[in-house]
């Protein structure tokens, strides 16, 4: 049986923000995309329709010392999902890209938060840059 190839769509976002405590939601903006298919609201809510999506956000810091870390998650409508990424070996880890795959039946809400710091803050540079892909059949 024949099956229609799918379908897949890619958008750069930039994400910005200055930490000032443990948890904190960041900023985030379309750079490009390949066919319209994200918006975000408020800055901070990034609004998906339905879908199977695969999403990764690469950090890029200026801090004082190896003792300044933090981690950041994805979070789909309000619950943490996918592996954790943040500044360099948070907790003995040595991956910094924060990624996660989901599929969404209906729209939802995608953001992206530090959900916790060690040291002081952490002070982002431009090259915060995150990729949202998502197939559809």
């Amino acid at each position: 049986m024949y099956k229609a190839p799918r379908k897949i769509k890619a958008a750069f976002l930039s994400w910005s923000g200055t930490p000032t405590g443990a948890t904190h939601t960041y900023d985030c903006s379309v750079d490009s995309e390949t066919e319209s298919f994200v918006t975000v609201a408020s800055s901070t809510n990034i609004t998906l329709g339905s879908g199977a999506y695969y999403v990764i956000a690469y950090p890029d810091y200026t801090r004082s010392d190896t003792g300044t870390n933090n981690e950041v998650y994805w979070f789909l409508d309000g619950s943490q999902i996918g592996k954790r990424g943040g500044s360099d070996h948070y907790d003995g880890e040595s991956c910094d890209n924060a990624e996660a795959s989901f599929v969404l039946t209906g729209a939802g809400v995608l953001t992206l938060r530090q959900t916790a710091w060690s040291g002081s803050a952490l002070v982002l540079t431009s090259h915060c840059k995150a990729l949202i892909m998502k197939v559809e059949e």
